[in-house]
């Protein structure tokens, strides 16, 4: 078996609250702060560009997150928000970073960055086939076949992370 150790100096290993959990919905490293704004809805802070909505309604993210501010952290809420931000597939990236407080050190804010996919893709897929009949009964021949398959997608249809799909 293995026997895990106290840190340092310690008694015990620290039980870390969650303090601020900040989502940059439209996360944008060249941009800079002064061009967000903030809106602070269940106690989650949501950053947004000025004068722009949302791309995904609030409400939707505030639902994939299985963690709130002033719980214990655990790893493994962390670990499924993050499966399930991305999960959505309106997003290109999603990151989630836990950072300690610097004025408590006993919590740890939560900064995710979202990062918007195009939200709408035109695909077009061609196939072709061939197939050799020589060892049928009904007949010889060898059959070529065609496909064409175009595929139509639109990613955060009405800003619930909704994808509409057509073929």
């Amino acid at each position: 078996y293995v026997e895990v150790l106290p840190p340092y100096g310690k008694e015990a290993h620290t039980r870390f609250k969650i303090g601020k959990i900040v989502v940059d919905t439209d996360f944008d490293p060249t941009r800079p702060k002064s061009q967000l704004e903030e809106v602070i809805i269940d106690d989650i802070i949501f950053k947004r560009p000025k004068d722009s909505a949302f791309i995904v309604k609030p409400r939707i993210i505030i639902n994939e997150l299985y963690f709130r501010p002033g719980e214990v952290y655990s790893q493994r809420k962390f670990d499924k928000s993050n499966q399930q931000l991305s999960t959505l597939g309106v997003f290109r990236f999603v990151r989630l970073r836990p950072v300690i407080a610097t004025l408590y050190p006993d919590q740890v804010n939560i900064e995710i960055e979202l990062r918007a996919n195009k939200k709408m893709e035109l695909v077009f897929d061609f196939d072709v086939n061939y197939t050799n009949r020589s060892n049928t009964t009904q007949g010889q021949g060898n059959l070529i076949g065609l496909a064409f398959g175009p595929t139509y997608r639109h990613r955060n249809l009405f800003n619930g992370a909704e994808t509409l799909v057509t073929n």
